[in-house]
């Protein structure tokens, strides 16, 4: 059984969401999956295949900040701003450089077809930095996400 990867807790105006991961850089995948599954709706019936026959983009995010917190909320600042500007759907992270105090981050990305239907409308993410807390497991970031 896969182990949860992301939680949207309940919330009234905003999407709250809690991403999970064995360490900082696994939060990353994660936080990336979490994500593309918040905007689309995965269509069971229509797997992504294994050789694309669709153009990919790669995209390189460069990210700084005081802590994790900072980096991980404006990885996903910059991740929302480039999907919703190009209508680029994320699909794997390619390498990830963590260090103190900077983010070095390859996605690849596809263009969004008509099959794709959108899942959550996410208009922004907010300017309050992620909260990183330590679990049994590894783990969590709580996002907030305006909708």
């Amino acid at each position: 059984m896969k182990s949860r990867i992301y939680q949207v807790l309940p919330e009234a105006a905003d999407y709250k969401v809690v991403f999970f991961g064995c360490n900082h850089i696994d939060m990353f995948y994660n936080g990336l999956e979490g994500f593309r599954r918040l905007i689309y709706k995965k269509n069971p019936n229509r797997p992504e295949p294994l050789k694309p026959d669709y153009p990919i983009v790669h995209e390189t995010f460069l990210v700084t900040g005081k802590n994790y917190e900072e980096m991980y909320t404006e990885w996903m600042r910059q991740l929302l701003a480039f999907t919703q500007a190009k209508r680029y759907l994320p699909l794997a992270v390619d390498s990830v450089d963590l260090g103190d105090k900077s983010l070095k981050i390859q996605v690849s990305f596809r263009m969004a077809m008509k099959r794709d239907k959108q899942n959550v409308p996410l208009k922004a993410v907010t300017f309050q930095p992620g909260k990183l807390e330590k679990v049994k497991s590894g783990y969590t970031i709580t996002i907030v996400f305006d909708v």
